[in-house]
């Protein structure tokens, strides 16, 4: 693979790990957007093979919203408009 895009591939599929938590848990996060991915340095307990230097969170938990098995139908829009 193309070394320039590891880090990013790397960086994806941890925003989609954490987004699949998050719906296992029936938990829909409502306003996944750059803004509130963070990337903080890779501390005491990382992968000592990933070379990347740091670690991505998913924030900003304020527009999630929990799935009620009841509620299928989408009644309104949430999150960033820019990103809808």
């Amino acid at each position: 693979p193309d070394p320039r895009l590891v880090a990013p591939a790397a960086a994806a599929y941890e925003i989609a790990s954490a987004l699949s938590y998050l719906h296992a848990h029936d938990v829909v996060h409502g306003d996944l957007s750059a803004w509130n991915v963070l990337l903080s340095s890779a501390g005491a307990g990382a992968d000592p093979s990933d070379k990347r230097g740091f670690v991505v969170k998913v924030a900003d938990f304020g527009l999630a919203r929990s799935l009620d098995v009841e509620q299928h139908v989408k009644t309104r829009n949430y999150g960033t408009l820019t990103h809808q």
